[in-house]
């Protein structure tokens, strides 16, 4: 997601668009216009950055620890697990 100058623009690529990745090899980028497909990305951003969704945290020394647990002890929702019961019209 790109803010673009107050023109915000999605575009999803089958890799990271970084240098090292442009070597040698080819990578597709597809910028999306469809409204309901720019509706889709950004409610499947916000559940997986919301603080209620389990997660990966870097530490200070480098090293991550996985958050599975919310502040309270209960459960956070698996962001996969998610997709998958969602595609599977179980959800």
């Amino acid at each position: 997601m790109f803010e673009n100058g107050g023109t915000p623009e999605v575009w999803i690529g089958s890799a990271d668009m970084m240098h090292r990745n442009l070597d040698r090899r080819i990578e597709a980028l597809v910028k999306l216009g469809d409204p309901q497909h720019l509706t889709e990305i950004k409610e499947l951003f916000d559940l997986a950055f919301n603080a209620g969704t389990s997660a990966w945290d870097l530490n200070p020394e480098g090293s991550w620890t996985r958050r599975t647990l919310g502040a309270d002890g209960t459960q956070l929702l698996d962001f996969q697990e998610t997709l998958i019961a969602v595609n599977r019209g179980s959800s």
